[in-house]
């Protein structure tokens, strides 16, 4: 898919919090975070990183907080694991990305 963000950089600078976003199943989660936010953060450790469960908003639904996490993010990154694919929101977190 290709779909371009009509947002001039200065409105980026603006509205992102994080540098990126992780996504991936639950299954995956001790490889996220012993091998890939490591890896990540071995040059300065200054990596900004925004995780569903460290970064969502009470009373949010998780189709919300995805978009919100996405949308504070300058980039996404999706763990392509077969228990990624396996789930419901592999159709839908690349199409909000």
């Amino acid at each position: 898919w290709l779909r371009v963000r009509k947002t001039t950089q200065e409105q980026l600078k603006r509205s992102v919090q994080f540098h990126v976003f992780i996504s991936y199943s639950e299954h995956d989660s001790a490889w996220v975070k012993y091998e890939l936010i490591p890896s990540l953060e071995k040059e300065d450790g200054s990596v900004l990183i925004c995780l569903h469960e460290g970064n969502s908003d009470p009373g949010q639904s998780m189709t919300e907080d995805t978009i919100n996490c996405i949308e504070k993010s300058y980039k996404a990154i999706f763990v392509l694991s077969p228990s990624f694919v396996q789930t419901e929101w592999c159709h839908y977190e690349p199409y909000f990305a």
